[in-house]
């Protein structure tokens, strides 16, 4: 997928005592990884600014959690998002339909906050790379590949782990590419799978080592030690 567009966006670069790492983040739900990065720049764990939270859906609790903390929000719904069939959009090869009006909106909002990364936080939308190709990353609950793909999300990739009687599951941070849970693995953390243990359970402890990837994984990146396959770095 195209991005449609030729501007040329803000370049990454590595954090510096003075220049903190622009993240722009996307969410579709109730803000939980959005506000421990919040929680984690505000102790001085990671050398970045959230400058952008936005959301393509109505009423996410996200951005409220955001804007009272001050960092500034975006709203980008679908055109006709009570009744649009999508009819008049392009189908991609999937047979899924592509909805680029709405993506070209959400790249007008990134562009302005000018964000060196783009981090989605639980969004469950297809994202167009597009023009920020090499810098997207997504947070995922499950092993990579293997536990990826359209609709595996939350509790369902639980349950999957669960059924393929796997003794260690992951979560992964990866480079996002035009396919669901498809571009290269970044970064991981094990978690042990238990006896007993649930969905629910897992989730618990998974969401547990999400909390402390994904911060980990934007601070090396802030500071340098890992870089992006594909990024312009200035």
């Amino acid at each position: 997928m195209s991005a449609g567009a030729t501007h040329e966006p803000h370049a990454p670069s590595s954090a510096t005592p003075t220049r903190p790492l622009r993240i722009a983040c996307l969410a579709s739900g109730g803000g939980t990884t959005v506000m421990n990065l919040a929680d984690r720049i505000q102790r001085g764990e990671l050398p970045a600014e959230i400058v952008l939270v936005a959301a393509t859906r109505p009423g996410v609790p996200a951005l409220s959690k955001a804007a009272a903390r001050g960092i500034p929000t975006a709203e980008v719904l679908p055109s006709g998002a009570s009744g649009d069939t999508g009819a008049s959009r392009p189908a991609r090869a999937d047979g899924a339909r592509f909805d680029h009006e709405l993506a070209d909106r959400l790249d007008a909002a990134l562009r302005a906050a000018r964000p060196d990364l783009i981090c989605l936080c639980g969004y469950l939308r297809l994202f167009r790379v597009g023009e920020w190709a090499g810098r997207v990353i997504n947070i995922h609950p499950g092993p990579l590949p293997r536990f990826g793909g359209k609709g595996m999300y939350g509790i369902r990739v639980h349950r999957a782990v669960l059924d393929a009687g796997l003794r260690e599951t992951a979560c992964c941070v990866h480079l996002v590419d035009d396919e669901y849970d498809h571009g290269p693995v970044l970064a991981s953390r094990g978690v042990p799978i238990r006896l007993d243990d649930t969905a629910a359970s897992l989730d618990e402890r998974v969401r547990d080592a999400e909390r402390e990837l994904l911060p980990e994984t934007l601070r090396r990146i802030a500071t340098g030690a890992l870089t992006l396959p594909g990024a312009r770095l200035s």
